[in-house]
């Protein structure tokens, strides 16, 4: 399991490629930039997350998080935020050919706070966080953790069928 908490940078500190090094890097929707500032869960409690936005969170356009995986994902843990009352939260994940292959949608009546624990059944190399609303509410995630699959345990083993095949038509030409 790989794990991005957004605690090793400072508030306002625009990210793009500084996880690469996890496997992940960020962008947002209609604006390059996505920035470390607050992210509102649980309790009136908030802790540092990735927002679209940190001094203007109604920029007009649509407000969201992009994270593009550089190794195909097969699960993926997050705390997701969207800041208005009767907010709805849309997560949308593609697969490695930047098809949809799957929109999962939160709504809750206040200020929307949740965590998401979705296993994929096909490889995901791109997932999208937006709000649905019509005046665009801002949205964070926190506390980030993927998986990569492992390799097909049959993958592991075909050198040594090649291996074993080979041997056997070598041995049945000497015949």
């Amino acid at each position: 399991m790989i794990d991005v908490d957004f605690t090793q940078y400072q508030y306002g500190t625009s990210i793009t490629n500084q996880y690469t090094g996890t496997g992940v890097t960020f962008s947002g929707l209609n604006n390059p930039n996505v920035f470390i500032g607050a992210a509102y869960f649980g309790n009136g409690s908030n802790g540092t997350g990735l927002t679209h936005s940190v001094t203007n969170p109604f920029p007009g356009a649509v407000n969201g998080i992009s994270a593009y995986f550089l190794n195909p994902i097969s699960f993926i843990s997050v705390d997701v935020h969207a800041n208005r009352i009767g907010s709805s939260l849309l997560m949308d994940a593609f697969d490695i050919n930047g098809l949809l292959i799957n929109q999962y949608s939160y709504y809750q009546p206040d200020f929307y706070k949740d965590h998401a624990s979705l296993e994929f059944s096909s490889a995901v190399s791109r997932i999208k966080w937006y709000s649905s609303e019509p005046n665009q509410t801002p949205v964070a995630i926190r506390n980030l953790s993927f998986k990569i699959p492992e390799p097909n345990s049959l993958f592991l083993f075909l050198p040594f069928v090649l291996l074993f095949m080979f041997r056997q038509q070598g041995a049945a030409l000497a015949c």
